[in-house]
């Protein structure tokens, strides 16, 4: 009898042992898994954020050149475009965003504008060589002249050329016949600094 009685106590304790949930280490290996899944939805969310922030700006840069062509292609120069007559015009699209008579571009940067008889130029800088490269591979087509720089450019007022009037930077894309170069777009982009420059007729 006492040992039915030891043998169904061992076994009540037994059950109970089993019932009391999980081990510390169990625990922790499920917390582990869960911050892996974690990090990975974050990094794909992340990801697909940049990539519509990328194609929303490619879209409003495409947008902004075409309204800048239909207001001052009348005057057969592009001289006068400004950031402050952009912004007095009502040309600047989102993301991109106008502060007092500046341009700001989505990531929060200056945008550097400018206009010279035949061509105008925006330039901003990209916040990482990924981003550098979908914006610049995406305007191959848009733009007629596509450097990368270390530092803000400058467009040259009173140049005859799209060579002349952005002549800095790493060429991506020469002029309009030009072929459009990758290799010269991952070295740029991969730079300390990736100011995109775009120039449009």
């Amino acid at each position: 009898m006492k040992t039915l009685r030891l043998s169904q106590s061992l076994r009540a304790r037994s059950g109970a042992r089993r019932q009391r949930g999980f081990t510390l280490v169990e625990i922790i290996i499920a917390m582990a898994l869960a911050g892996v899944v974690i990090a990975g939805v974050m990094f794909y969310q992340s990801r697909a954020e940049n990539t519509q922030r990328v194609n929303d700006t490619v879209q409003a840069m495409v947008t902004m050149a075409g309204s800048i062509k239909r207001v001052y292609a009348p005057a057969n120069s592009y001289a006068a475009v400004t950031e402050a007559g952009l912004v007095n015009g009502g040309l600047v699209i989102k993301p991109f965003t106008a502060s007092g008579t500046d341009i700001l571009d989505p990531w929060g940067g200056d945008v550097t504008v400018g206009g010279s008889g035949p061509f105008f130029g925006l330039s901003f800088n990209a916040p990482s060589a990924e981003v550098c490269q979908q914006i610049v591979s995406s305007m191959a087509d848009n733009a007629v002249r596509i450097t990368v720089h270390n530092a803000a450019p400058s467009f040259v007022s009173g140049a005859a050329t799209a060579a002349a009037f952005l002549t800095t930077g790493t060429v991506v894309k020469a002029d309009a016949s030009a072929t459009f170069n990758a290799a010269n777009m991952a070295s740029g982009c991969n730079g300390t600094a990736r100011h995109v420059a775009f120039v449009f007729r």
